[in-house]
């Protein structure tokens, strides 16, 4: 067992020969996403833009009421935003997936600003094998994700780019918040265990 720790999501290695490591190894992730770790999610709302807040059973002033499967259902939709954010290196698509004062959003921002500065992109596969709810407030839902994660550093125009990989079984404890006006949103995504896979 390891030493839980502030994850990306992503699991990718520091490019080979370069000084600095831009993918630091404290996040060892996502992606996804914690899809990881994919494809793009397009939440509907009226403009038709994406990162709309879920829809909610519950119209009164307060979090809205989800039960487990909109938990797992809201976070995997957020889950896919991750994925395109790193795929088109957007960072304005951050305020769509993470709470405003997210710990994992200033990963993720670092992160996502070290790959514009390399001319590189990351494509993230995620295969969730088991996602659960394992605790619930008002306003906060933590849920406990086994998940496969994939990644591989792709040039923008012509920058070689090289870089090792280690495709991982993840365990990620997933922390989701209620922020007006996102919605629920991740607040926090915490590596707790990590396998690597002969692949």
């Amino acid at each position: 067992m390891q030493e839980a720790h502030d994850t990306a999501g992503t699991q990718s290695e520091a490019p080979l020969g370069r000084r600095r490591s831009w993918l630091p190894a404290a996040a060892l992730a996502i992606i996804a996403i914690a899809g990881v770790i994919a494809g793009a999610i397009i939440f509907t709302m009226d403009d038709g833009a994406p990162g709309a807040p879920p829809t909610s059973s519950n119209n009164g002033a307060g979090a809205p009421t989800l039960t487990d499967q909109e938990a797992i259902d809201r976070y995997l939709e957020l889950e896919r935003l991750v994925i395109r954010a790193y795929r088109d290196v957007d960072l304005s698509l951050l305020p769509l997936i993470y709470a405003p004062d997210s710990p994992t959003r200033e990963l993720v921002n670092r992160e996502l600003n070290d790959l514009r500065d390399d001319s590189a992109k990351l494509v993230l596969r995620r295969q969730t094998e088991a996602i659960e709810v394992v605790s619930r407030s008002r306003d906060e839902i933590i849920l406990r994700q086994e998940v496969v994660v994939s990644a591989r550093l792709r040039p923008v125009g012509d920058v070689k780019v090289r870089a090792r990989y280690h495709d991982q079984r993840r365990v990620l404890r997933v922390i989701i918040r209620y922020a007006e006006p996102g919605g629920w949103l991740i607040y926090r995504i915490i590596g707790i265990d990590s396998e690597p896979l002969d692949r």
